[in-house]
């Protein structure tokens, strides 16, 4: 039999035929299973690092302690500010209903444009590290145009809202009357509800100054996803058909972010801490502007 094997031409052939056939198979199903094990390592990669970067928007999410938008204030009491053109109402940390005193609702309807109203507030705080601040139900004393809160490590913050034509200025002074040295982080956001049937072909939402780029988030956009952005230093806001109100730290080192919170929208930033040492006095200064968008 094996010398019948070893003879037989075809055999030969045809086995041949068939050990070549299979170890060519065998190693075209090897590189193909090398292929599709690399393949699935980079997919597992990829979802990976998906996980913790968006790479449209290159930024990443950022925690903040910031209070519910339905903190119950109505123990806080109202104080009025205004200007030749606007008037607002102030409340403790939140600033709203914001009347634009040149500008009607419509012929009919001649009461003023409100900005930031139906339950929407404008809040400008601070985050402490090892101490307490004024948070958004804090009852303030007056003093003057001042408003003044002390907490029990011997700090001391003073508050100044003035307004300027279509700008607030909102001045908080830390004075550190202890012996230690303590951390606080700025921060400003806008809360309000969306305005989908007034846009008129126009663009509105979100707006954010981010490292000289301007960044825009319909309201669409905003009911799916989050965003967050990095920069040294811009503003945030939201556009309506007309108008835009904005918020900017004159602090460094700064992070913003737009979310739905509800049935609102909520656009913030916060800056890097500020040191205020002991015995020292820090001055921490936040801008909010109105304007009329004369180009859409």
């Amino acid at each position: 039999m094996v010398q019948y094997l070893n003879n037989n031409n075809n055999f030969n052939s045809g086995f041949a035929a068939f050990m070549a056939a299979k170890n060519s198979g065998e190693q075209k199903q090897s590189k193909f299973g090398k292929f599709l094990w690399w393949t699935f390592l980079f997919l597992v990669a990829w979802w990976i690092v998906g996980l913790f970067m968006d790479p449209q928007q290159n930024t990443q999410a950022v925690k903040t302690a910031e209070p519910s938008v339905t903190v119950d204030v109505s123990k806080v009491p109202t104080t009025a500010i205004s200007s030749d053109v606007i008037s607002a109402k102030v409340q403790g940390l939140r600033i709203s209903d914001i009347d634009l005193k040149n500008f009607v609702r419509s012929a009919k309807d001649k009461k003023p444009v409100t900005l930031i109203g139906d339950g929407g507030f404008i809040e400008v705080g601070l985050t402490p590290n090892g101490t307490t601040a004024p948070i958004a139900t804090t009852v303030w004393k007056n003093s003057g145009d001042n408003m003044v809160w002390r907490n029990n490590d011997g700090l001391e913050f003073t508050r100044t809202i003035t307004v300027d034509n279509y700008l607030i200025k909102v001045t908080d002074t830390i004075k550190n009357n202890s012996r230690h040295d303590y951390n606080f982080a700025p921060y400003a956001r806008i809360v309000r509800g969306g305005d989908m049937n007034s846009s008129a072909g126009v663009y509105t939402g979100s707006i954010a100054y981010v490292n000289n780029d301007i960044e825009h988030n319909d309201w669409h956009k905003i009911d799916k996803k989050s965003f967050a952005y990095t920069t040294t230093n811009g503003f945030i806001g939201f556009a309506d058909q007309y108008w835009e109100t904005v918020a900017n730290l004159e602090t460094p080192d700064q992070t913003m972010r737009i979310k739905k919170q509800g049935e609102l929208y909520d656009a913030g930033v916060v800056a890097a801490p500020v040191n205020v040492a002991a015995g020292k006095t820090e001055t921490i200064t936040t801008h909010v502007y109105q304007w009329y968008r004369r180009k859409c």
